[in-house]
């Protein structure tokens, strides 16, 4: 195997340039991936474009799948020749040899998941940052059980994922339901059906001015518990406005500062500080050790959901211009150019 390898990497003026580099060595506790396809997400383009002064030089991605060639000293999971997908922290500084745009890639330890034969690569791009995350959301934060598995305390109770069509909903509307809540999501209505079809109990439209009462009046005014996929100024307070007279608690992804109500909790979650070792310098978060373990545990259970024809994978957008492609992509995804509930996702190896 050659030293080096190609990868996108983040320029001074914002952009991409694909480019030779190192090929990066796998830690004690990392593999070694040859990439088939990666996927691209809203991190990506705000890593290169807000986060530039600190991303120049990185290679960027976070969901890449492919095929083990090399593993760490202490790994157990996986060995070479294994097909898996997971998250990469692309774009870090102190590591910028690792993305997922890039012809080899590094996964730590558990934060992966083996590939059935029927799923390929390109679907199964696009599981890394929505998995982690959902790890953090629901199982760690709102204490929902591991991906697939009942929650005994779940029936008759409502469970919220505002914007369910996103790929994080999509993922969140499966686990909750998996769980047993009955799942009230929000969509535009051209995606009414897809969310449904993940099992969403109900889904309304988060355009109308009285989505929130809406959903008060269908839960009987008891939702307690709920993720915000989109976690903007405009969708948090409506989100906050749909829990019931108790109150209760709502994951975000992003940063908020207000407090719309007294009664919910606001959580932020953050995919990167489940990944043992690393530290998110733009959010001023550490990593997590206790968060750690509980996001490989989640990624075991959505393995074993997986491998048991359980997960309805999303749709994707594919393009196999390969690296040359991502500059472009991350342009539609910025932009607004992905179709709704898809995933836009590059091929990188044939």
């Amino acid at each position: 195997m050659s030293p080096t390898r190609k990868a996108a990497y983040v320029t001074n003026s914002k952009g991409i340039e694909v480019k030779e580099g190192p090929i990066p060595e796998p830690a004690d506790n990392e593999i070694l991936i040859k990439v088939y396809a990666a996927a691209a997400n809203p991190t990506d383009w705000k890593h290169k474009d807000i986060f530039n002064d600190i991303t120049i030089g990185t290679v960027c991605g976070c969901d890449a799948a492919g095929i083990v060639v090399k593993t760490g000293s202490k790994v157990t999971s996986a060995k070479p020749g294994d097909r898996v997908s997971g998250m990469v922290h692309g774009c870090y500084p102190d590591v910028p040899e690792n993305g997922a745009f890039a012809e080899y890639a590094l996964l730590t330890d558990r934060i992966f998941s083996h590939i059935p034969e029927n799923v390929s690569f390109e679907e199964a791009s696009s599981w890394g940052v929505k998995i982690t995350t959902i790890s953090q959301a629901l199982y760690i934060n709102l204490g929902l059980p591991l991906f697939g598995q009942k929650d005994p305390n779940a029936e008759g109770k409502w469970f919220l994922v505002w914007s369910g069509a996103t790929s994080v909903g999509q993922a969140a509307v499966q686990a909750a339901a998996l769980a047993g809540y009955k799942v009230v999501a929000t969509a535009s209505p051209h995606s009414f059906d897809l969310v449904k079809k993940l099992g969403a109990t109900a889904v309304l439209d988060y355009h109308d001015s009285d989505v929130a009462e809406q959903i008060r009046k269908l839960t009987n005014d008891s939702l307690e518990l709920g993720i915000d996929t989109i976690s903007e100024d405009k969708s948090i307070p409506t989100a906050v406005e749909a829990f019931g007279s108790k109150g209760g608690k709502l994951a975000l992804l992003l940063p908020y500062s207000s407090q719309p109500r007294k009664d919910v909790e606001l959580l932020f979650v953050l995919a990167y500080t489940s990944m043992a070792g690393h530290h998110c310098r733009h959010f001023g978060k550490d990593v997590e050790p206790e968060m750690s373990k509980p996001s490989s545990d989640y990624w075991e259970a959505f393995e074993k959901t997986v491998f048991a024809g359980k997960y309805i994978e999303q749709a994707i957008k594919l393009n196999d211009g390969g690296l040359n492609a991502v500059s472009s992509v991350l342009d539609a995804v910025k932009t607004g150019k992905v179709p709704s509930g898809y995933k836009a996702v590059v091929k990188i190896a044939a």
